[in-house]
């Protein structure tokens, strides 16, 4: 029986993926066995039914604002003659970013 939402991937690979979509957006996981992917289903509709908040970066790990500025430098480093300004700049906004999630700082905290 055909199940709405339920699809393997590689047809004889017994890894079933799920598929739906939350506000709009396509929204995709791996699951495993077809049971478990039926279950899954059911429990991700059963959530935007109930109108459980599902997170913006399920599987991707955030990056910290600190971490992002070292790699602006390295870039700046290997692509511009003068690195001045963006190593004052990183300076100034690094002592009060530093530790937060680079995703979650709005613009209009910067400014």
């Amino acid at each position: 029986m055909k199940a709405t939402g339920v699809w393997e991937k590689v047809p004889g690979s017994n890894i079933w993926w799920i598929r739906y979509r939350v506000d709009g957006i396509l929204k995709r996981e791996k699951v495993g066995r077809k049971c478990d992917a039926l279950a899954l289903y059911q429990e991700r509709k059963s959530e935007l039914r109930a109108g459980v908040k599902m997170p913006a970066n399920m599987r991707s790990n955030s990056i910290r604002f600190s971490a992002l500025a070292t790699e602006v430098l390295a870039f700046s480093d290997k692509h511009h003659r003068d690195t001045r300004n963006v190593i004052s700049r990183l300076k100034r906004i690094t002592e009060d970013f530093g530790d937060r999630v680079a995703d979650q700082i709005k613009p209009a905290q910067i400014d």
